[in-house]
């Protein structure tokens, strides 16, 4: 998918806009002693300028930064953009940066959701205890998991990688984006969690639901972090990086 086209760009923009207006309401009033710090974080980062400065009107702040959005011509000028407000957000105090956190982390689940697409990736570096003298980071695992898309004969590598989360496979499922009545059909089919976990997997490589994002290593790995990151991890090392580059 080429990540330029100006559909899935209107696409990723409309989801930014429609998650921030969430929780315009609760930033409203978690800004509402920090407006001149916020004000003055966006006039530095380029966010607006000197006359929507002067007002300090959340609304208006807001409005400015929504509308640079409808303005950038790729996929890493979006991220851009909105780095640079989560950056001005996140200097504003401490109630803020939290703010900032949890808007990031909101905006990376509904795009891996809606487009099976990682956005503002994390850059780790840390170093490997395990290997003595080491002083050089390690690659984060996720850093170039594939966005290839999966399907049917990848199934088998996939249920390997995946069975030992079987106890959550209904939760997991339904993240992955598989309807209820899916996941009940299957639940009543099968005999324990394992064997659903197996018919979860095929029913979501097949991608019989057309509103589910595009089955990838990508948005399986993340959301299996949300159960167990270092097992993910280790799933990302021992199968996903021998995979071909895409």
């Amino acid at each position: 998918m080429a990540l330029e086209e100006r559909p899935q760009l209107k696409k990723l923009v409309r989801i930014l806009k429609n998650t921030y207006d969430e929780r315009f309401a609760s930033f409203c009033r978690i800004l509402k002693g920090n407006m001149e710090a916020f004000a003055l974080n966006l006039r530095q980062n380029g966010i607006i300028g000197d006359d929507i400065f002067e007002k300090k009107e959340y609304s208006t702040m807001v409005s400015q930064f929504k509308a640079g959005l409808d303005f950038k011509r790729d996929w890493k000028a979006v991220e851009q953009h909105c780095q640079k407000f989560l950056d001005s957000l996140s200097e504003s105090g401490p109630q803020p940066q939290e703010a900032a956190e949890q808007l990031k982390e909101s905006w990376q689940r509904a795009v891996l959701r809606e487009m099976g697409m990682t956005f503002l990736p994390v850059e780790v570096t840390r170093t490997d205890p395990s290997i003595p003298g080491q002083d050089h980071p390690i690659e984060d695992p996720f850093s170039s998991v594939c966005h290839h898309t999966l399907d049917l004969n990848d199934h088998n590598q996939v249920f390997d990688a995946c069975k030992e989360f079987s106890s959550n496979w209904k939760f997991i499922g339904s993240t992955l984006g598989l309807k209820i009545n899916t996941l009940a059909a299957i639940k009543k089919d099968c005999d324990d969690v394992r064997e659903m976990m197996f018919e979860m997997l095929a029913t979501w490589l097949r991608r019989e639901n057309e509103e589910q994002s595009l089955p990838t290593w990508n948005l399986l790995l993340t959301t299996l972090t949300e159960y167990d990151r270092t097992e993910a991890e280790k799933i990302a090392r021992k199968f996903v990086c021998k995979h071909p580059p895409c």
